[in-house]
């Protein structure tokens, strides 16, 4: 009897486990994937932005993910004889339920297989090594008038009148003051090496005396050592930008490219970029197109080849943004230019016959939504040479050109405050000038007033 109900105890301890097993247990999702930094930078371990980007999406789905290297070491392309190889041979066979690399979604693929949102999007530029930082070659270049761009002209007019003004009111002072008196040597010639000392931030000679003119002095000193401070961070901003930006280069856009004889450039020859140019009836690709035809040597095989190529100078090498800018972020000596050109995306793929890729989507939006799939990215964006912005890596690219991040001039409104400064020495200046020169002339007058009410006074006294 005992034996019975502990019998049947363990039987329903049993039947519980397994249905709560079934109930609450994680689907298993086969996923094949494919070598391509900084999506997949290792294969033991599996290691990089993909694996990553699944470990979130495993936890968000409840799902258990089990990634695998495609085979063949190909994304997926279709035969004559219409059966697919590499990662969407893999998903048409039904050897794994989900395809997660750099895969492009095409009309073709579409056929065959589900896509879920995008991921990722994409777009071509322009692999090239950096020009020169040495700042000796841009001050003595073509460019005469680098000096002046770090202050707009209105800038430069106004400093010029200032430094006239003060050597003015300098003269002035020098002049008129009479706490100057003999102190002042040649008057003109004074003023002016007053003022030179002044623009220079070197020390004068003969310091000036008058109250009036060491206020000046000193608020003109003040002067040029704000404008001297803004005008050297603004200078170093204009080198800076322009050897980063490509300004010294003969091409900043595709349409450039196409144009300039200086720089070689090509692509790897048996991917879908070159396949774009060839088929694109655009004038640019089609010009870029015909180069790469006369010029097989610039065609390489593969981006290694073509990152090797580009390290070796005078050559540009158009690939997709994504991998241009991991490479440049970990190669110092490499930049990113170009306008955005064919603008894509990465998606995941699925096998036909289930409905994880709309499952997909939801983890996609939510990781989007709450900010991680962005931190994701800029971990993996990221090298000794710097952290890239996802700004750079998406479709608009926007900051690999560094158009917004160019040298400003300083203008009128960045330099009010130092202006109104000096203005405001330059009145106070005078202020105390005239007091110098009527103060003691009233106080003479007044104490001749004094003593003469003195003697008059005493003068009735005696009278009296």
């Amino acid at each position: 009897m005992a034996t019975g109900k502990y019998t049947w105890f363990l039987a329903m301890v049993v039947v519980t486990g397994f249905f709560s097993e079934g109930v609450s247990g994680r689907t298993t999702y086969y996923v094949t994937t494919i070598l391509h930094s900084p999506y997949l930078v290792s294969k033991q371990p599996m290691k990089g932005y993909i694996p990553d980007l699944l470990d979130e999406i495993s936890g968000i789905l409840n799902v258990s993910l089990v990634l695998n290297h495609v085979a063949d070491g190909r994304f997926g392309s279709k035969d004559s004889q219409g059966n697919w190889n590499g990662m969407m041979g893999d998903l048409v066979a039904n050897r794994s339920d989900i395809a997660a690399a750099a895969l492009t979604l095409t009309v073709e693929r579409s056929k065959a297989v589900h896509f879920s949102h995008p991921f990722e999007e994409v777009g071509l530029r322009i692999l090239v090594k950096k020009p020169s930082l040495d700042i000796l070659s841009k001050l003595v270049n073509d460019d005469t008038g680098f000096f002046f761009r770090p202050l707009t002209s209105g800038v430069w007019i106004s400093v010029i009148v200032s430094l006239v003004v003060v050597g003015i009111v300098i003269y002035v002072i020098g002049r008129y003051s009479p706490l100057q008196g003999d102190q002042t040597e040649g008057g003109v010639l004074w003023a002016l090496c007053i003022t030179c000392g002044i623009a220079s931030l070197q020390g004068m000679r003969h310091l000036p005396v008058a109250f009036s003119a060491r206020v000046l002095v000193s608020t003109a000193l003040l002067f040029t050592l704000i404008l001297v401070s803004m005008y050297s961070a603004t200078l170093v901003s204009f080198v800076s930008t322009s050897s980063s930006s490509g300004n010294d280069l003969p091409f900043s856009t595709f349409r450039d490219l196409a144009m300039q004889t200086e720089y070689q450039y090509g692509t790897v020859g048996a991917g879908s970029t070159y396949q774009f140019f060839k088929q694109s009836n655009g004038d640019t690709e089609r010009r870029i197109a015909a180069y790469l035809t006369a010029n097989p040597a610039n065609v390489m095989v593969s981006t290694t080849k073509g990152v090797d190529r580009v390290k070796q100078g005078k050559y540009a090498f158009i690939m997709e943004s994504a991998s241009a800018y991991y490479i440049s972020a970990t190669s110092c000596d490499l930049m990113v230019v170009g306008d955005s050109l064919r603008d894509r995306t990465y998606n995941f793929a699925c096998r036909p016959n289930t409905n994880i890729c709309d499952r997909l989507n939801i983890a996609i939006l939510q990781l989007k939504m709450n900010g991680r799939m962005e931190e994701l990215k800029s971990k993996w964006w990221s090298g000794k040479c710097g952290a890239y912005p996802r700004t750079q890596v998406g479709t608009s690219g926007g900051v690999a050109d560094n158009s917004s991040n160019k040298g400003t001039p300083i203008d009128m409104k960045r330099f009010t405050i130092p202006l109104v400064l000096l203005v405001v020495g330059i009145v106070l200046s005078i202020v105390i000038l005239l007091m110098e020169i009527y103060l003691p002339k009233v106080a003479g007058q007044l104490q001749s007033k004094r003593m003469t009410d003195d003697t008059q006074g005493f003068s009735g006294q005696m009278h009296a």
